[in-house]
């Protein structure tokens, strides 16, 4: 067994599937991830999750045109 460790850069190019296999010991075969690298892997992680939960659904903008324009012809 011998031991992973990714660069900040390569934790950054991962895709969310490659985070995710590194993160449940799937990368590869008998190989152990460094705890300091899976803090990384948990941070890049976190912070993609925060980056889309924190994006406006599409909906959005258009409901709050309706509500307006709604809002103006009652009125």
């Amino acid at each position: 067994m011998k031991q992973v460790e990714f660069s900040t850069e390569q934790i950054r190019a991962m895709s969310d599937s490659d985070l995710a296999k590194a993160l449940n010991g799937e990368y590869g075969e008998g190989d152990i991830v460094s705890s300091v690298t899976i803090n990384a892997l948990l941070a890049e992680q976190l912070s993609r999750t925060i980056k889309v939960s924190s994006k406006p659904h599409w909906t959005v903008l258009p409901t709050f045109g309706l509500v307006i324009i709604s809002v103006l012809l009652s009125g």
